[in-house]
C-alpha cells in the first residue's frame, strides 16, 4: 500500500511501479483492468520508469474494490479526508478468510 498516492489537485491515484520494466507495468495495468474493472493508464514518469494512473472517474470503482482490505492508516491514499477515516472499519477476519 505504500507505493502510491492520491493527488487532490489532479484527483488521480498514482501507483508507483518505477522499479518494474515497462512491459511488466503494462501487464499489471491490463490485469487491473481485466480482473478488477478499474480503468487505468501507464504513464512515463522519468528516465525509463513508468507509473499507473487511475483517473477521477474510476476512483469510486477503485475504492469499492480495495477499501474492505485497506488498513485505516492507508485510506488517505485513496483521497479520503482524514476526518472520514473513522467511518471505515478494517475487518481482519475478512482478509484471513481469503488466505
Amino acid at each position: 500500500m505504500g507505493d502510491g498516492n492520491y493527488s487532490f489537485d489532479k484527483k488521480i491515484v498514482r501507483i508507483y511501479t518505477n522499479s518494474f520494466a515497462k512491459n511488466e507495468v503494462l501487464l499489471l495495468s491490463e490485469i487491473i483492468k481485466a480482473n478488477l474493472g478499474i480503468n487505468n493508464k501507464v504513464k512515463h514518469d522519468r528516465r525509463n520508469q513508468f507509473i499507473i494512473i487511475i483517473e477521477k472517474d474510476d476512483i469510486p470503482v477503485l475504492r469499492s474494490v480495495v477499501l474492505p482490505y485497506m488498513h485505516p492508516s492507508m485510506i488517505y491514499k485513496l483521497g479520503i479526508k482524514e476526518n472520514l477515516i473513522h467511518e471505515f472499519k478494517f475487518n481482519y477476519e475478512k482478509i484471513l478468510d481469503l488466505i
